[in-house]
């Protein structure tokens, strides 16, 4: 749960995703991770990453640059970053809890940071984070998280859309904000045209849905 004190923090900013239209099913937090945090994640993406991988039909990874171009690293939880582990725990069960609701028990895959550069005309196609095969989680991914990790003014293009009701809308970005989806919902990232975007992705996943 979200403790009292992190509740009471000024700069933190939780939007009810009923006072977005046509975002209902999307909310966003502010800051709940400190700028150290935030730069520790950052020197993270600078190590050795791969070339992103996207889930086919017959539910096999493989790398596939008309669908997606992104270098990622994975990040398991370890005595070093069980702090940010916490903090990030925390603030998805405290979202859960305020407006999702979800049957979510545990997360269950190392963190996603991923770095989409100029270079690589980096891009992820609509897409859900959702499978009903998903063999690769224990759980199914009920409630994703995502969050940029650096400031805008960095980078043209890649903004995060998602796709609701067959109309698309892009989710306004800002460093240090999480924004929260369920897991089925349809988004991407458009292409970066210039500069580097690094973002922070987090599932939670629980038992299948009745």
């Amino acid at each position: 749960m979200l403790t009292d004190e992190l509740i009471r923090r000024p700069k933190m900013y939780i939007i009810p995703p009923k006072n977005h239209k046509g975002l209902e099913d999307q909310a966003w937090i502010q800051d709940f991770l400190e700028p150290e945090d935030i730069e520790r994640l950052n020197k993270m993406c600078a190590r050795t990453a791969n070339n992103a991988t996207v889930t086919t039909e017959a539910d096999t990874a493989q790398i596939n640059s008309e669908v997606r171009s992104t270098s990622i690293k994975w990040v398991e939880r370890t005595k070093d970053n069980a702090d940010l582990w916490e903090k990030i725990t925390n603030a998805i069960v405290g979202m859960n809890d305020k407006f999702f609701k979800f049957d979510i028990t545990g997360i269950y895959e190392s963190m996603q940071l991923g770095t989409y550069s100029e270079e690589i005309k980096g891009f992820y196609d609509f897409h859900m984070d959702a499978s009903l095969k998903n063999s690769n989680s224990p759980a199914p991914r009920k409630l994703s998280m995502a969050m940029l990790l650096n400031d805008p003014s960095e980078f043209e293009g890649g903004d995060l859309v998602v796709m609701n009701n067959h109309k698309e809308f892009v989710l306004e970005q800002q460093k240090g904000r999480a924004w929260f989806m369920p897991s089925w919902t349809l988004h991407k990232v458009t292409p970066v045209t210039k500069g580097v975007r690094k973002s922070l992705v987090v599932w939670a996943g629980g038992p299948p849905f009745k």
